[in-house]
């Protein structure tokens, strides 16, 4: 008995005794080779009869594989016990979890544990649920992956000065309707869609030219752009009527087309992110980034490399030379698969719950066109503004053909069956919307002859209307914008007027005379012959139809003898604005900011017969 403590006390003796026990594990184990292993942070299923490097960049990969005669690398090792553990790779073939090392009854622990959750199938594997460890239906296994996938790759992106795992809880916790208050110190610039404000006076030189580089070459605050996480979460602006909204469980799935040109990098992959962020991962095919020959490097082999770590198939589509964003968002077209195609500018930031409501009202006829609610995104400040459904507006346009916003139509209130639904619009902003595909070749894509921007929204509202389809605001869909003064691009000359002329020509019938009136010169608009045929092979309506029952409470300014802006003399940049109230007599109006707006368009009427007084 004593030389039996002896032999046990001796190092030796209980090396001798470790391998056999490993050993016999070994021999139970099943042939195939697989352990499946689970812990609080991770699933990782380890094949021992393959000899595999894990990629780092792949998005996709959740199995670590090695064969037995080798040891995994360092990267493999930290993937395999979560960073905290290494693999003793000896003869002993020991294996290390995230919080404990296997000893003697450890091993005994790991071979109940093995005993009791092996299945007895052919593949000896357990599959358990990242977070919950429930077992997953075989008929959405596909479904959840690409959704655990999808939830990872958020967690592994860089979240700067907030914890990831914060970050997360937020996200699940926020869509429950629950508000959760973090401290400042967890919370990057920008958290919660927030403003950022910068004192320049304490910026170094260097920053401070950074600062003033950033408003001159983008037209907004680049400097704070770049301050902002990628990933920063935002609270969610819907009426509390859209949380409890439900969609069928087969919706259409988008291309989501941006074009850029020069764009700042921190605002174009944020707008970026936000689509992937903020969307089922069922509902984007894939995004597609227009390249309008751009200039600076960062767009180029950066880009690429950035948006292959992505977990959504994206494209690049790169123009040889500069084609403006109409024809830009055509290349995006001829490349897209998907069955409905979104457009987006490419400063914007993706909200909660965005793209269902767009897919579900599409999903109901392939002719409605459907617009989120746009939140403007401070320039200076990237602070996401709060929306109201009751401040409400649609799109309009005033005789110069340019796009206003305007009071929604006192009809259209009466439509309509609750504040969330569907808001039909006479005509879009036009960066950003949705349409099905075959719907958007059917009525004839954008006009290829218009040149870089401006007109084709209205051009595409009005032929919407008039040729059978519907334009409509979805109030449950909210996407930010940054609103910029002015276009940071070069154009071409007199491209806005003859894009607006070939708008009048081909769809303004006799109406096209208001807009000739606010012209000092009649410009150039090029060969319209296949527009005017396109709207006769689709059989499209009147102008004067669209006016009478869509546009119903547009301006006639020939009923005037002069229209325009009020302005006051103290302070030119204060005019008379109506509020959106279109009572008459007795209308009320009150001094605001001058913006470009149907509500500040004052006329002065010809005086009734035996009247002196003037009638304004």
């Amino acid at each position: 008995m004593r030389r039996f403590k002896f032999l046990w006390r001796s190092p030796f003796f209980k090396l001798l005794f470790f391998i056999g026990a490993c050993a016999l594990i070994i021999h139970v184990l099943p042939k195939s080779g697989q352990l499946s292993l689970y812990n609080s942070n991770d699933y990782v299923d380890v094949d021992f009869d393959n000899v595999k490097k894990s990629n780092e960049n792949n998005n996709d990969e959740k199995q670590l594989n090695f064969n037995d005669e080798k040891q995994p690398n360092n990267n493999d090792e930290k993937q395999l016990i979560n960073n905290e553990k290494q693999l003793n790779g000896n003869d002993e073939k020991q294996f290390i979890n995230n919080e404990k090392q296997l000893n003697g009854n450890d091993e005994k622990q790991l071979n109940s544990k093995s005993e009791n959750q092996l299945k007895g199938n052919d593949e000896k594997q357990l599959k358990v649920n990242d977070e919950h460890g429930e077992k997953k239906d075989d008929h959405d296994n596909g479904d959840k992956e690409k959704d655990r996938d999808h939830e990872e790759w958020k967690l592994r992106e860089d979240n700067r000065d907030y914890d990831a795992d914060k970050k997360d809880k937020h996200r699940n916790k926020f869509h429950e309707g629950n508000d959760l208050h973090f401290e400042n110190s967890n919370m990057s610039p920008g958290y919660h869609g927030d403003a950022v404000i910068v004192d320049k006076s304490r910026l170094s030189k260097e920053e401070l030219r950074k600062y003033d580089d950033g408003w001159r070459t983008y037209a907004f605050n680049n400097y704070v752009s770049d301050m902002i996480s990628l990933d920063r979460p935002l609270v969610d602006v819907r009426d509390k009527q859209c949380l409890s909204q439900t969609y069928p469980k087969e919706l259409p799935v988008t291309s989501v087309i941006i074009c850029f040109h020069n764009e700042a990098w921190s605002a174009l992959l944020r707008t970026v992110h936000s689509v992937i962020n903020k969307s089922p991962r069922s509902l984007i095919h894939e995004i597609i980034l227009v390249d309008d020959a751009s200039t600076f490097d960062y767009l180029k082999t950066p880009l690429e490399k950035h948006v292959a770590t992505l977990p959504v198939p994206v494209k690049i589509v790169r123009a040889r030379k500069r084609e403006g964003l109409i024809r830009g968002r055509l290349l995006g077209y001829q490349a897209a698969t998907g069955k409905t195609l979104t457009f987006l500018d490419s400063h914007c930031e993706c909200t909660d719950g965005w793209l269902e409501p767009l897919m579900a009202r599409i999903a109901e006829g392939w002719n409605h066109v459907v617009c989120p609610i746009i939140s403007s995104l401070e320039k200076d400040t990237f602070k996401m503004s709060e929306v109201l459904l009751k401040d409400l507006t649609v799109g309009n346009f005033n005789w110069r053909l340019d796009f206003t916003w305007g009071a929604i139509p006192d009809q259209i209130k009466d439509m309509r069956k609750s504040s969330i639904s569907p808001l039909p619009t006479p005509t879009m902003a036009g960066g950003l919307f949705s349409i099905d595909r075959e719907y958007f070749k059917h009525i004839g894509t954008y006009d290829h002859e218009m040149d870089i921007w401006g007109g084709e929204n209205l051009e595409l509202s009005f032929r919407i209307w008039m040729c059978g389809g519907s334009l409509e605001i979805i109030p449950c869909s909210i996407v930010g914008h940054v609103f910029r003064d002015r276009s940071p691009y070069s154009s071409t000359p007199g491209s806005l007027a003859r894009n607006k002329m070939r708008v009048a020509m081909v769809w303004l019938d006799e109406y096209k005379q208001l807009y000739l009136k606010t012209l000092t010169r009649t410009p150039e608009y090029g060969d319209i012959s296949e527009r005017l045929a396109l709207r006769t092979r689709l059989k499209c309506l009147s102008f004067d139809w669209y006016m009478k029952n869509i546009f119903t409470n547009a301006f006639y300014p020939s009923k005037t003898d002069k229209a325009g802006q009020l302005s006051s003399q103290a302070d030119p940049s204060m005019c008379m604005d109506s509020l959106g109230d279109f009572s008459y007599p007795n209308k009320k109006v009150q001094w605001r900011p001058c913006v470009n707006s149907t509500n500040q368009v004052m006329c002065i009427t010809p005086l009734p017969p035996n009247n002196n007084n003037d009638v304004i």
